[in-house]
């Protein structure tokens, strides 16, 4: 999560162009020209001009007596270079500022993004809280900051810097340095990271633990806390801000074990893979452990037969980087891949590039609809846990499948402990929105919405482990069923 790195980026071009308004244009230097060149470049976008005017400038400097304009040719050269794709190379020009002036905030504070942009995200939290010492008031810094530990499992690190950030631009005293003009959808993401952390980032492992935080305003005693009901009002806060933030409203209804949210918003969903695109794959399956996509072939060769598995056309719903859809690439004629998010089509293509004969970004209820009687399989490893109600989704599967296809597809279940307690409170419950912001089903419920939609279930089994949340693992549903 980076925040408004162009305004910085603008920032840093005229701190230049001003320091050098003052100078009568007949006692410029050679480097103050190719400064100039390089600034008019970068504000036009031509970043490559930049790059050469800024570089040819920076042979020029004399590191012996630098002067303060130096840090800035550094800085915007470093920014130049790393709109072109040379991010080491720009890290090294941030290196350099720093090494000609060791407080500028602003190199600290585009180092840090750089290395967060090279996925080497403890270099990044020492180098934005380096920033953030510098200027306490450099709300960015430790907003990254609180992203970067987030991402790192620094849970109670996270919640520190993303309550600085927030007590930042919610006090009235001093004004923030680059003071965002309408910070309430700001607000609104830094309580929404902030419940995250509190939730034990992605998992929502620490919902009704107790954990100790820094002392905030609304804890003043610095006493032991309640996660889940900071984590709660965090989410709250963050709807407040900005009653767009279906992520922000997701997860509250996922901590108030809302029982009335039917399926996770399309925009929700969207936001979470497009976010996550670049590390989703990685995280999944060697952070979490995940190996759903990979009982599922097995069981779907074991219900079948393996030498039964021939398909026409196969879709992957809801198909990520292609994990499932890899697994049948063999025995699919032609193969689709739907999702809502064009970012993880986009880096299924780039992980496993030729996999899908096309892709569809969108909603897979339609989309599946859309096939219009001529699918021979449908495959969802994971996919489908961010539906309540499954009626309309099978619903759509029955008019998208040929009379006999298939749909093999993999679901969450509860834990023993919250079973027991569903079936005690609630008997007739079918599924629950977890703490991860994703649902769980109850075996007999899915058995049920298959026979209403004109499926005959072929095959189920349970799963044990599947995933890992804060090291404790998951169980599943794997099923086969057959359009009647």
């Amino acid at each position: 999560m980076h925040f408004v790195r162009l305004v910085s980026l603008a920032m840093t071009v005229i701190v230049i162009a001003a320091s050098l308004s003052h100078i009568d244009c007949a006692n410029h230097t050679p480097k103050d020209r190719l400064v100039e060149s390089g600034v008019a470049a970068m504000e036009e976008g031509d970043m490559e001009a930049a790059v050469r005017a800024l570089k040819a400038a920076t042979d020029l400097i004399n590191l012996d007596t630098p002067d303060s304009n130096d840090t800035y040719i550094f800085v915007n050269l470093g920014t130049a270079l790393g709109e072109i794709g040379q991010a080491a190379l720009s890290a090294a020009q941030y290196r350099k500022a720093i090494d000609v002036d060791g407080e500028n905030v602003d190199a600290h504070y585009f180092l840090g993004l750089t290395l967060q942009d090279m996925g080497r995200n403890r270099e990044a939290a020492d180098t934005y809280a380096v920033a953030a010492s510098l200027d306490r008031m450099h709300w960015e810094s430790m907003s990254n900051l609180g992203a970067v530990l987030l991402d790192l499992t620094d849970y109670s690190g996270s919640v520190a810097a993303f309550s600085e950030a927030i007590g930042t631009l919610e006090q009235r005293e001093v004004e923030p340095t680059n003071a965002p003009y309408d910070p309430f959808p700001i607000l609104s993401q830094l309580y929404y990271r902030r419940g995250m952390a509190l939730s034990g980032g992605s998992s929502g492992g620490n919902r009704g633990g107790v954990c100790v935080v820094q002392a905030q305003s609304d804890d003043p005693g610095g006493k032991d806390v309640d996660c889940g009901e900071m984590a709660k009002f965090s989410f709250s806060k963050a709807v407040s801000y900005d009653e767009g933030n279906e992520a922000a409203k997701h997860m509250l209804a996922a901590l108030t074990a809302d029982a009335t949210m039917k399926r996770a918003s399309n925009s929700y969903v969207k936001g979470l893979f497009d976010e996550y695109a670049g590390n989703f794959e990685h995280s999944l399956v060697v952070d979490l452990g995940y190996k759903g996509f990979q009982l599922l072939r097995n069981f779907v060769g074991e219900v079948l037969g393996e030498e039964n598995l021939k398909f026409g056309l196969v879709v992957d719903a809801g198909c990520g980087t292609g994990l499932i859809g890899n697994e049948f690439r063999g025995v699919s004629r032609t193969l689709v891949g739907m999702d809502l998010s064009k970012k993880i089509i986009d880096e299924a293509k780039i992980k496993r590039p030729g996999l899908y004969d096309r892709t569809y970004v969108g909603d897979i209820v339609e989309g599946i609809r859309a096939e219009g009687g001529k699918i021979d399989l449908v495959i969802a490893a994971d996919s489908f846990i961010y539906f309540g109600d499954l009626g309309a989704l099978f619903e759509s599967i029955r008019d998208g499948l040929r009379r006999g296809g298939y749909v093999a597809f993999t679901l969450e279940d509860v834990g023993m402990e919250d079973a027991r307690i569903l079936d005690s409170e609630r008997p007739d419950w079918r599924w629950k929105l977890t703490p991860s912001g994703r649902f769980a089903h109850r075996k007999g419920y899915i058995e049920d919405v298959l026979k209403a939609s004109g499926f005959v279930l072929v095959g189920y089994g349970a799963m044990e482990n599947f995933r890992y949340e804060n090291g404790v693992g998951v169980m599943g549903h794997m099923l086969v069923a057959r359009k009647v």
